[in-house]
Order: C-alpha cells, then structure tokens, then sequence
C-alpha cells in the first residue's frame, strides 16, 4: 500500500484498477485516509464515491458497476469505485475485464480481496496488485540481503526459488524489495528500478518465459 502512495505522490498518477490483497479491516481505513488526505476525496455524501462489499459478486453485481461507471462524475474529474468481496463468479469476472479493458477517464477501481488467486489469468493481468500489511522480518531480511549483495551473491540467495520456478515467491520477493526500496530517502534515485519491480510483477502473472531470467535481470538492476 506505502507504494501505492508513494507512487502516486511522486506522479500524481493513478493506475485504473488496483487489487488490494489482505484483510479488509485493515485495509478500508488505510484506504480512506488515502482518498481523504492525498486525492482529496470526501468519502461521505459524494456521488462520485462508491462502497460495496459482497459475500460471492456475480454478475448482476458486475453489471451493476459497469452502468455506474459508464456514468460522468457529478463534481470534478474523478470517480472512485471500492469494491470487497471474498469470491467472484467467472462471467463477473469477464463482465470487469471488459471494463478495465477499456477504462474510461477518471475511473479509478479498489478491490479488495483476502487472495489475487481467485482471479482468472486475463483479469488478474489488468489489475495492479498491492498487498496489505508490513513485511515480515524472514523476508525483510531476504530483500535487505539481495540489495546488499553483490550482483553473482544475490542469484545465489535466489536459488530455491528460481530451481523451484516459484511464481508466488518470486511475486513476494519483488513486492518486499518494492517494500524496502520506498523506504528510502531518495526515490528519485529508486525510479528506474522501482519501475523495472512492476514490470516484472506483470511479466510474472502474465506468460513468463522464464522466472530465472525475470530474477536474474533484477539481480542486474537493482
């Protein structure tokens, strides 16, 4: 999430659909601090500021959110839409990709689920996905060790992961240097890396040709 705000900080930018993966107890609060004090956004009584959550979205749900978003913003430029839920049907799941594939101006989605494994592959692929909650020591440590190291020592400390092609740790290990490097003073002089971790992240979900060549090429970056 801190890279999240950072980001936007430092860009004004903000992608059109984020996945935010963790508990939404904690994550609401930390959200609607963001939209209040960083976007400026009032959270009550605005019409252009959506809430749901939902036990199982299906596709009424999801035909539901594409008629609001189709819709101009009543007061300035921007919507938000925050959506939570614990599982989604497949046609929902298809009735959103349809959304984000073609995202109109100033829309800006939030959702909030406990695991991104409950998307399918081509929705998953369109969404940025941030994890909520700190960095445990174990891989605090592991992402602390990587930057340290040198360049042949860091693939030594990739070793399992990269025999094992292990997706979802690889995924991990480039949110927890994501993590460590937003932590530092100079993000000016993090931009390029911090821009080649999203990429990464992106090529990882996708049809990675190979998690060895993504790890190594950060190895080199960072």
């Amino acid at each position: 999430m801190n890279s999240l705000i950072n980001s936007y900080k430092k860009t004004g930018n903000l992608h059109h659909a984020y996945a935010l993966e963790g508990d939404k107890k904690t994550a609401v609060p930390i959200l609607y601090d963001f939209f209040e004090n960083d976007l400026k956004i009032k959270t009550k009584s605005n019409p252009d500021f959506y809430f749901n959550e939902f036990e199982n979205f299906g596709i009424g749900n999801g035909r539901e959110i594409q008629n609001l978003a189709s819709k101009k913003a009543v007061s300035g430029n921007t919507r938000i839409f925050v959506i939570a839920f614990s599982s989604i049907t497949s046609e929902a799941q298809n009735s959103l990709l349809k959304l984000f594939e073609e995202p109109s101006e100033g829309v800006h989605f939030f959702i909030i689920i406990s695991s991104f494994e409950i998307f399918l592959p081509t929705l998953k692929s369109r969404l940025h996905i941030l994890k909520i909650g700190s960095v445990s020591g174990d891989e605090k440590s592991l992402a602390d060790k990587f930057i340290k190291a040198s360049k042949g020592k860091r693939l030594e400390l990739l070793k399992d992961i990269i025999e094992n092609k292990d997706k979802q740790e690889a995924l991990k290990l480039l949110d927890d240097l994501e993590a460590v490097l937003y932590k530092e003073s100079d993000l000016e002089k993090n931009a390029d890396i911090l821009n080649t971790i999203q990429k990464s992240r992106d090529y990882i979900r996708g049809r990675v040709p190979s998690v060895k060549m993504i790890l190594e090429n950060i190895a080199l970056s960072v």
